[in-house]
């Protein structure tokens, strides 16, 4: 399955969207699935890693289109399971941690901080998204 990249998210992370919706859009669109709404609305509240005191939103916005996906699949729980630990084993791996606040701490003053606050988001949106895209090309 094609890969999505930095630039692609760049231009729909700015937009209305956050870290747990542009994951998921960007998952169901890159497999063309008919309810990008339905499932992105179910991401309401995941938004910011919860305002920045929980989980990441790329990696919490991946594990449900990812659930929502597999099951959708007809893998059984203990599969969808062994998918999901998976993906948090391979965001923990690169970035050390999942609580939001620890992987980017809020940015302050300059906007050269917020411009690379937003990077590292594109760059945990891409690396859950090729992972979810991968997983599903089974």
């Amino acid at each position: 399955m094609n890969r999505i990249n930095i630039t692609s998210i760049s231009s729909e992370y700015d937009t209305q969207f956050d870290c747990a919706k542009i994951t998921a859009k960007l998952i169901l669109d890159k497999i063309n699935h008919h309810e990008t709404e339905k499932i992105t609305n179910l991401l309401i509240g995941f938004d910011k890693g919860f305002d920045r005191k929980s989980i990441c939103g790329a990696l919490s916005g991946s594990i449900i289109t990812l659930n929502y996906l597999l099951q959708d699949a007809n893998l059984n729980p203990d599969e969808i399971n062994d998918h999901i630990d998976d993906l948090k084993s391979e965001f923990i791996n690169r970035y050390g941690f999942y609580n939001c606040c620890d992987l980017n701490p809020k940015p302050t003053g300059k906007n050269t901080a917020k411009i690379q606050s937003y990077q590292k988001c594109h760059n945990m949106i891409e690396l859950t998204t090729n992972f979810s895209l991968d997983t599903l090309d089974l």
